[in-house]
């Protein structure tokens, strides 16, 4: 979806495409979530999820900042382009998760 904002040229298309981003987004984070409260201990959960929360809002402005400074160097549309094929890679991976956590119950 990311990729596809590279070659949009209309404003309704971007509407829905970022609308499937958003609710793609939330569907992943759910299933990261439970994979994370599956593999912590209960008495560290709590812990689990502050260290994440504090890395993840730590780092967005960084993110921020670099985002910025591609921008100033390359097109919007080959960075969505080129980012959205680096996510779309990357999703392709996390589909191999749960085969990967069967795996390893199973041995």
């Amino acid at each position: 979806f990311l990729a596809s904002l590279g070659i949009a040229n209309s404003y309704i298309y971007v509407l829905i495409v970022l609308l499937m981003l958003g609710v793609m987004t939330e569907i992943g984070n759910i299933n990261e979530n439970l994979l994370i409260q599956r593999i912590t201990p209960e008495n560290t959960r709590g812990r689990v999820f502050a260290l994440r929360s504090t890395i993840d809002n730590s780092l967005r402005p960084f993110s921020y900042a670099f985002a910025g400074i591609m921008a100033t160097f390359f097109s919007l549309k080959s960075l969505f382009l080129v980012f959205g094929i680096i996510t779309s890679i990357l999703g392709i991976f996390y589909l191999f998760i749960p085969y990967q956590m069967k795996k390893r119950n199973v041995s």
